[in-house]
């Protein structure tokens, strides 16, 4: 649920990240549903109606816990889960924004400098 990403480790968070994301991605072909393959009230509908059509507000309130719940954590995060966690959210085209004005972006790249040798 909502209330458990903030006791999320780096690793969760950021393949929970990746995860929604593909899914978001792989439902995003709005020719597919209400068709005989994928008619009404099918998971593939309805999963498409939560992450991209009419209810995909609550895309960004997943995006932005998980966004909230790194920043909190992000010096605990290593090279790979950093990577992921961008990607994440560049699939889907989301970037968190905090109420300091600064952006999940801005936090990672702040951990990516002191491990940028990590990075492959």
């Amino acid at each position: 649920t909502m209330g458990e990403i903030p006791k999320f480790k780096p690793r969760e968070l950021s393949l929970t990240a990746l995860g929604l994301a593909k899914i978001g991605k792989n439902v995003d072909d709005p020719k597919m549903y209400g068709t005989p393959l994928h008619p009404q009230g099918t998971p593939q509908q309805i999963l498409h109606a939560i992450i991209i059509g009419e209810h995909s507000k609550k895309q960004d309130a997943v995006f932005q816990s998980i966004g909230l719940a790194s920043r909190q954590i992000i010096a605990e995060f290593r090279a790979r889960e950093l990577s992921t966690l961008t990607y994440a959210n560049a699939m889907i085209d989301y970037l968190p924004i905090f109420d300091d004005e600064s952006t999940l972006f801005d936090h990672i790249a702040e951990r990516s400098i002191p491990i940028i040798d990590k990075f492959q």
